[in-house]
C-alpha cells in the first residue's frame, strides 16, 4: 500500500497535470469559436457560388471549360489530405488517416496511381505507412483569415490537372457539424461535377434552393461563358478554403472536448487520490490512539 507522501505526491503531479489541461482547453475552447464562425461564414459564399454555377452548368455545355471535364478511365490521381498539425485532439487524427487510408488503398486496389498532398504534419504519417508518394507539403496554419492562404495548393491542383498530370483530384478533410460531431470526408475537386458538388454542398450548408422553392435568376454579363472561365477556378479555390475552415473547426472542437474530458479524468483522480490519503492517514491516527490506550493500560 502506498505511504501517505507518496499519495500526496501523486495528488501534487495530477494537480499539475489538470492546470495544463485545463489551459489547453480554454485556448482551444476560444480557437474553436474563432474557426467555427469562420466556417459557417464561408458556406453563405458557397451557397451563392452554387446558385450561379448551375444556371451557367444549365446553359453551357461541360465540355466548354477543362476544368468540367471527366476523363475515364482514371490513371492517375492526387488526393489533397487536410490534417493536423499536433495531437492531444482525441480521435481527430486516427479518425481522418484511418478514412485516408482506406481510400487510398481502394484507389490502389483499382490500379489509380495515387499521389499526396498534405497539408499538416500529422498527415505525413499515411505516406510512411503505406508507401504513398508525397508530390507538395503545405504549412497548417492554427487560423485561417483569407482565401490566399489556401490558395497555392488549389492552383497546383488546377494547374496539374489541367496539365493532365492528374485525371482526378480528391479533397479529404474533415467535415463539421457540431462542438460533439466532426466526420472524415472524400470529395471529389476535379472535375468540377455539379451533381457530387450539389450533394457535398447540401451535406454541410443544407438545403441550396430558396425557402420558398424558387431559385435566384443571374444575368451573366458579358456572357456565360465568360462568367463561368472566372467563376469556376474561384470556386475551386474556395472549396479548398472551406475544406481548410471545416477541418480547423473540427481540430478544436475535438481538442477542446479531449481536453475537458482530460481534465475531468483529473479531478476524479485527484478526488480518489484525496480519499485514499484521508482514509489512509484517519488509519494511521486510529492505530497510534490504539497504541496509546493500550500502553496506558498496561501501565495501570
Amino acid at each position: 500500500m502506498a505511504s501517505t507522501k507518496e499519495i500526496r505526491r501523486r495528488i501534487k503531479s495530477v494537480r499539475s497535470t489538470r492546470q495544463i489541461t485545463k489551459a489547453m482547453q480554454l485556448v482551444s475552447a476560444v480557437k474553436m469559436r474563432s474557426s467555427q464562425r469562420a466556417a459557417l461564414a464561408s458556406r453563405t459564399y458557397a451557397r451563392l457560388s452554387w446558385a450561379m454555377l448551375k444556371q451557367l452548368g444549365a446553359q453551357l455545355p461541360a465540355s466548354l471549360h477543362p476544368l468540367l471535364s471527366v476523363r475515364a478511365p482514371i490513371r492517375r490521381e492526387a488526393v489533397v489530405l487536410i490534417a493536423a498539425n499536433r495531437g492531444l485532439a482525441g480521435s481527430f487524427t486516427a479518425g481522418l488517416l484511418e478514412h485516408a487510408a482506406a481510400y487510398l488503398r481502394e484507389r490502389r486496389a483499382a490500379g489509380v496511381a495515387v499521389d499526396v498532398i498534405l497539408l499538416g504534419k500529422r498527415g505525413r504519417a499515411i505516406a510512411t505507412r503505406y508507401g504513398f508518394s508525397v508530390t507538395a507539403e503545405f504549412e497548417r496554419l492554427d487560423a485561417y483569415s483569407d482565401l490566399a492562404q489556401t490558395l497555392p495548393i488549389a492552383q497546383l491542383a488546377m494547374k496539374d490537372f489541367l496539365a493532365h498530370t492528374y485525371d482526378q483530384v480528391t479533397l479529404v478533410y474533415t467535415e463539421f457539424y457540431s462542438t460533439l460531431r466532426q466526420t472524415p470526408m472524400t470529395a471529389v475537386l476535379l472535375p468540377t461535377r455539379l451533381d457530387a458538388l450539389k450533394a457535398a454542398l447540401e451535406r454541410t450548408v443544407g438545403e441550396l434552393e430558396d425557402d420558398d422553392g424558387r431559385e435566384p435568376e443571374y444575368l451573366f454579363e458579358p456572357s456565360p461563358a465568360d462568367v463561368l472561365s472566372t467563376l469556376l477556378p474561384r470556386f475551386i479555390e474556395m472549396q479548398v478554403y472551406q475544406a481548410a475552415l471545416e477541418s480547423l473547426a473540427s481540430e478544436h472542437s475535438a481538442r477542446m472536448v479531449a481536453m475537458k474530458n482530460a481534465t475531468d479524468a483529473a479531478s476524479d483522480l485527484i478526488a480518489d487520490l484525496t480519499l485514499a490519503y484521508n482514509q489512509l492517514r484517519q488509519a494511521g491516527i486510529t492505530k497510534e490512539l490504539a497504541e496509546i490506550s493500550a500502553g496506558r493500560l498496561a501501565v495501570t
